[in-house]
């Protein structure tokens, strides 16, 4: 999912936020496109509520940030 907080004022936070919740969860990829889109890739749908809720509550002091609609990417591999 892509965040982005409410408020341009909370970027730093969000961006610290991001950091800390990479750290605290090896399962968690935090990545920053070159579009400056925050994105936050997870185990399923579970792991990444969860994984919002700790940045919100947790890394965030409680700072609002807006998510977009989750986006899952499959990939084929062909073997011959």
């Amino acid at each position: 999912v892509a965040v982005e907080p409410k408020t341009p004022s909370d970027l730093p936070k969000l961006v610290e936020g991001l950091k800390r919740l990479a750290k605290s969860d090896p399962l968690v990829q935090c990545i920053t496109e070159s579009t400056g889109e925050h994105v936050i890739a997870g185990c399923g749908e579970l792991h990444i509520e969860i994984c919002l809720k700790d940045l919100r509550d947790d890394f965030m002091n409680g700072a609002e940030i807006k998510v977009s609609n989750p986006v899952v990417s499959y990939r084929e591999t062909v073997a011959g």
